[in-house]
């Protein structure tokens, strides 16, 4: 019921615990809450929660589970308004794996420190039974604009791209992505979009959306402009990671705002062209600085996650090319190296060791540290390493 393609789920000598099936949603309209269950996925919550207007900043994609989407700090669609869904959460029903282990509900009240550490590394502390979020209003219509472009074209694209990031709303949540399967013949594009929490009309939003408009219009691929219904624009991303056979390795990064520098993306425009046909590169925003004690750290900045996408078949991993997908994920994460502050515990691949420890400041590594003593002392659960 998480959300890790990299194997959180999954340890030599361990047992798995299937909670898929714990799947009730119970939404408060009145007061913009909601309680859900781990089996519950983001499609799920969506489809609960837009018949009363309302959102949770869930996944991009909406087969992410919610639980593990949520234990991990939660990049999702509103982070820029809403701030991370750890941001969004009142409290957690949790088992910890200690002589008791019987249900309790944490929160800030009952106990700060526990809350705060479920809110980022929820996976390494307890099992949550049941998450207490809040909910926020939001319009039925969704204003979206996607403009593919030439790789070639990447340091004018990018330049609007560092503009809008710096100028535009809250509400606008602008993205840009490195693909080859935007437009045949799968040559190397540049992706740059923006979705808006806000009225299509709101002269905000129409400000921001007018600079993409007006961005090379001679030498665009394909512009898409149009208000979308709700559940619509939030399930636009889902076909690029939704196809049978799908085999997927990532690595994702958090860098600051300022890290575009034309050098890095002259290498990402580079590995744009060698890498597979479904594979991809994102730059979106990551969550804003909080007031709210959590352990997400590295915010404020933007995130940058590299996609090996490939489809299986009866060949096998060997014939598949699997080892070249792999390789092509660790010199994208090489190129970019420099640039990285932290990484997103949600999107590394465990199957390198000390990956865990990149995820989290030392200061809260050392709290976690502390925590998972307590919370976990026989070390049933994930080690945090």
């Amino acid at each position: 019921s998480g959300h890790h393609y990299g194997g959180a789920c999954l340890l030599e000598g361990g047992m798995v615990i299937d909670m898929s099936q714990l799947k009730r949603v119970c939404v408060d309209p009145v007061k913009r809450t909601a309680t859900l269950q781990p089996g519950v996925t983001t499609r799920e919550l969506r489809e609960a929660t837009c018949p009363h207007g309302l959102h949770f900043p869930s996944g991009h994609i909406s087969d992410v589970g919610c639980s593990g989407y949520i234990l991990g700090g939660g990049n999702g669609w509103g982070v820029t308004l809403w701030g991370a869904a750890v941001d969004n959460v009142d409290a957690f029903e949790v088992v910890l794996p200690t002589q008791a282990c019987q249900p309790q509900v944490v929160s800030h009240a009952t106990d700060p420190d526990l809350f705060a550490g479920l809110k980022g590394a929820g996976a390494f502390l307890g099992i949550v039974t049941e998450f207490h979020v809040q909910l926020h209003p939001v319009a039925p219509l969704v204003p979206v604009i996607t403009a593919i472009y030439p790789a070639s074209l990447t340091p004018q694209v990018a330049a609007l791209h560092t503009r809008l990031m710096a100028s535009a709303p809250s509400s606008v949540e602008v993205s840009m992505a490195f693909v080859r399967a935007a437009a045949a013949p799968h040559d190397p594009c540049i992706i740059l979009g923006a979705t808006a929490f806000a009225e299509p009309e709101d002269t905000a939003v129409q400000q921001a959306f007018e600079q993409i408009r007006q961005l090379l219009p001679d030498q665009r691929l394909v512009l898409h402009d149009a208000p979308l219904p709700y559940l619509e624009a939030l399930s636009i991303l889902d076909g690029a990671w939704d196809w049978p056979g799908l085999c997927m390795y990532g690595h994702g990064m958090f860098v600051e705002k300022g890290a575009l520098t034309p050098e890095l993306l002259q290498e990402l425009e580079a590995a744009t062209s060698v890498m597979g046909v479904r594979s991809l590169i994102l730059i979106c925003p990551g969550a804003p600085p909080s007031d709210k004690a959590s352990s997400l750290d590295f915010r404020g900045g933007l995130f940058l996650c590299v996609y090996a996408m490939w489809p299986r078949t009866d060949a096998g991993p060997a014939a598949d090319g699997d080892q070249s997908h792999v390789d092509w994920v660790g010199r994208v994460k090489e190129a970019v190296g420099a640039a990285v502050v932290g990484l997103y515990v949600n999107e590394v691949m465990l199957d390198q060791p000390g990956q865990v420890l990149h995820c989290y400041k030392p200061s809260t590594l050392k709290r976690l540290q502390i925590l998972k003593a307590r919370s976990d002392p026989h070390s049933l659960l994930r080690k945090l390493q």
